[in-house]
């Protein structure tokens, strides 16, 4: 069905899954909390499965599989976030204790959530653009939903990953869309993260980029389409965490903090060779007036 009617069988396949991810009104127990999870883990860990065995084909795959994975994905995402949304409830509720789950269920929550990080991290990786476009996209729709971003820590190494074995890549849309996925991270957990998300993955995220501007100083065309995304990348994170970026940039050698700096200017003024979008002035606002020394 979801071939034949993609868009028909793919909005009453969200309603179902936020049927069974809702809550009937009453006070949660452990029970109710128990059973959707259990239903959801189930389902999800059965499309994973068949999933990661088209992508594990890389290139060697029709045009027909090739839409059969964008299905999939597409399907895996509403209930992977619903699920999340479970466990969101469950966390914020005081008669609920998550840790009391049965085994079963913890183990069966675990393999969905790993297996899903292994499925974007394939697609990720994958040779044939659509695939790649078709998890980034994936990953953007699933952090949509706030109770999703506990997902963010175990996400964001197989995002790097896929960016950094891509060094002669020109500019595209799955590339800008990866950088993409991270800035979607950012702002996922920007609203009170005591886990220390943030900080952690802003000294990784900075790091990275440098470490790819000097890559690319050394080998021409290194990471050079990559300059562009690295750089709305950066002004993402100087609005959900300019302290840390600051910090981070203060840190740096002199010549380390120019390459920032030139890598920032080189897409936020008229002169330079990256296209504006709609949110960069207000990111040079914002840069110029917390300027990083």
């Amino acid at each position: 069905l979801v071939k034949l009617h993609p868009a028909v069988t793919l909005k009453s396949w969200k309603a179902v899954c936020a049927t069974l991810s809702s809550q009937s009104g009453v006070r949660p127990s452990i029970d109710s909390i128990s059973g959707q999870l259990l239903h959801l883990a189930l389902i999800a860990n059965e499309l994973s499965p068949p999933l990661m065995l088209l992508l594990r084909q890389t290139s060697d795959i029709t045009d027909s599989e090739e839409k059969h994975i964008v299905c999939l994905f597409a399907m895996l995402v509403p209930v992977v976030s619903s699920l999340c949304s479970v466990l969101q409830h469950g966390a914020d509720s005081k008669h609920i204790a998550i840790p009391d789950l049965d085994s079963h269920t913890k183990e069966l929550v675990r393999k969905c959530f790993s297996g899903t990080v292994d499925l974007f991290t394939s697609g990720l990786g994958h040779q044939r653009p659509k695939v790649m476009q078709a998890a980034v996209s994936s990953m953007q729709s699933l952090l949509q939903n706030p109770a999703s971003n506990l997902l963010c820590p175990s996400l964001v190494p197989g995002v790097l990953l896929a960016i950094i074995e891509r060094p002669f890549e020109g500019a595209s849309s799955s590339l800008d869309s990866s950088w993409g996925a991270i800035s979607a991270m950012f702002v996922a957990r920007q609203a009170g993260d005591p886990s220390g998300f943030l900080e952690v993955t802003t000294s990784m995220v900075v790091k990275t980029i440098l470490r790819l501007a000097n890559y690319g100083k050394l080998v021409p065309g290194g990471f050079g389409g990559h300059r562009a995304a690295m750089a709305q990348c950066l002004i993402q994170l100087s609005r959900v965490d300019q302290a840390g970026l600051k910090e981070e940039v203060a840190a740096m050698s002199p010549e380390s903090q120019q390459t920032i700096q030139q890598l920032l200017r080189e897409h936020m003024t008229p002169g330079g060779r990256g296209e504006r979008d709609p949110g960069e002035s207000a990111a040079s606002k914002a840069l110029s007036s917390n300027k990083i020394e």
